[in-house]
């Protein structure tokens, strides 16, 4: 690969006498008023481009559509509401409230006394009293 006798030197340069080399480019298309291949100086002109249209603003929002968003986050919100309702009566079971019945009232049905259509009494859950000083 390299002969380790011969070092090279990092310094080094290559000359290259640029008389002796010939600069021809076979795809470019000779000029009509030059005799050599580089002897234009001046770069083509760029292309115009294209105008930038007017900045115009954005038209304001039309009534309409403020309605439409604002009927469609009411109905959004509307059914938000249903859906947690309708959850929450799942969640919940189907628990009745029975009517308490006021002991000084008149007629008032004793705690023994059952609904026609139930066979077990309404379970309900006594708390004691706390006292907090």
């Amino acid at each position: 690969m390299s002969d380790p006798s011969k070092r090279k030197d990092p310094n080094a340069t290559i000359q290259i006498d640029l008389d002796q080399v010939q600069l021809y480019d076979p795809s470019a298309t000779p000029e009509p008023g030059g005799s050599q291949p580089g002897a234009r100086k001046v770069p083509p002109p760029l292309p115009t481009p294209p105008p930038f249209p007017a900045a115009t603003q954005p038209a304001p929002p039309s009534p309409a559509k403020t309605i439409a968003y604002v009927a469609m986050l009411v109905v959004l919100v509307g059914l938000a509401i249903v859906g947690g309702l309708m959850v929450g009566r799942r969640a919940g079971g189907t628990a009745s409230v029975a009517p308490v019945a006021s002991a000084t009232a008149p007629g008032a049905a004793t705690p023994s006394a059952l609904p026609s259509g139930s066979a077990s009494p309404p379970q309900t859950l006594t708390l004691p009293t706390i006292e907090m000083r």
